[in-house]
Formats: C-alpha cells, structure tokens, sequence
C-alpha cells in the first residue's frame, strides 16, 4: 500500500484546515508519521516512520497508540487509557504517572498500524490506575 508521508507537517504548528486537510486524506489512504520526540519510547523510536489508518469512534480502545493534534496544534504519538464521551485520555510510555489533557475525538487524525505495547506495559499502567 502507497503511503502518503507527512513529514512537513510534523515540526509545525497546524492550523484547523491543516488538520482537517489530513483527515480527509487518511480517509482516502494510510498515512507515514515520522515520530520526532521518545514520549513512547523505547517502543517507538524518534525518526521512525509509523504508519497511521483511520478509525472509527466506536472500535477506539485502552493501549490503541494514536496520533492527534495536541493542545499545541502539533500531531502527539501516544496511547488510549481510557475513552469517555467525546473525549480521549492519552498518556505516553515515558511517564505513565501522568495523564494527557482529553482530547475531544475530532483532534484524533488516526490509529498507528503494526505496534502493540508490551504485555508488561499494560500490565504496569493497569495497575498503577487501579491503586492510585
């Protein structure tokens, strides 16, 4: 399958229509995100290139790694804890302790294909939620 690479987009500030522009393209084909920070190292590396596919709401869950358009109005790598509403709760592997703001559901440009966590990483994140 023919990616479509955004790489210009990554180290800069997207505006609405930017972003907007992309979720139509994913609709059309998968998309290649080359990761710039190790907020989900070591599982994702900075500089590897990551291929992301539309998602529905509905099939969205806990560990999915996610790419979105932050607070900042950059795209963010990092994993589902939980999906209330409209709104997602990220986290990334590099500070499990700390929760993302929400994100409502129209910030999330797509799902990253072929990298699941670790089965201990969920595991620790599991627990940690549970007795905290």
């Amino acid at each position: 399958m023919e990616l479509i690479s955004i790489k210009d987009y990554i180290e800069r500030i997207m505006d609405k229509n930017e972003f907007q522009i992309l979720k139509e393209e994913i609709k059309l084909k998968n998309l290649e995100v080359d990761i710039i920070s190790d907020s989900m190292g070591p599982y994702i590396k900075v500089g590897q290139a990551v291929e992301v596919t539309r998602v529905d709401d509905e099939f969205l869950k806990p560990f999915d790694i996610i790419i979105f358009r932050g607070v900042n109005n950059k795209l963010i790598c990092h994993f589902i804890l939980k999906v209330i509403d409209d709104y997602i709760i990220t986290c990334s592997t590099k500070n499990i302790k700390n929760r993302d703001l929400p994100i409502l559901k129209d910030n999330l440009l797509g799902k990253v294909v072929g990298i699941e966590l670790p089965f201990f990483i969920k595991l620790k994140v599991f627990f940690y939620y549970l007795f905290s």
